[in-house]
């Protein structure tokens, strides 16, 4: 049976690599690319990897966006067998809270 991985943040550079180190060394394993915006790397995997590596549309910060993600892959492949969080989640208190950089008094900078 084949195994279903999601792989959340699959845009960038650390969750292609996540996915493209599970496509090259597990015939049977179907990845999820959890993406949420800029998807053009994403994409061309998927399409060197078609029919074992999908795009799916997941916002971390939404339940529903998660309940829409799982039964999408449990409809086209099987349930998840494997999720790796790979996305970035900075939440306002988080930002808030680191405030300003002790060393220097300047306020820390939000990550594009």
């Amino acid at each position: 049976m084949s195994r279903s991985i999601l792989i959340t943040g699959a845009n960038g550079a650390l969750g292609l690599a996540i996915a493209e180190f599970f496509l090259t060394r597990e015939e049977s394993c179907r990845v999820f690319l959890g993406v949420r915006e800029r998807r053009e790397r994403a994409q061309e995997l998927a399409a060197r990897y078609s029919g074992r590596a999908d795009l799916i549309t997941l916002e971390i910060t939404s339940p529903d966006a998660w309940k829409t993600a799982l039964a999408e892959i449990e409809t086209q492949a099987a349930p998840l067998g494997v999720l790796i969080n790979n996305a970035g989640y900075l939440s306002r208190r988080v930002e808030d809270c680191l405030g300003r950089n002790r060393n220097s008094g300047r306020t820390a900078r939000r990550p594009d």
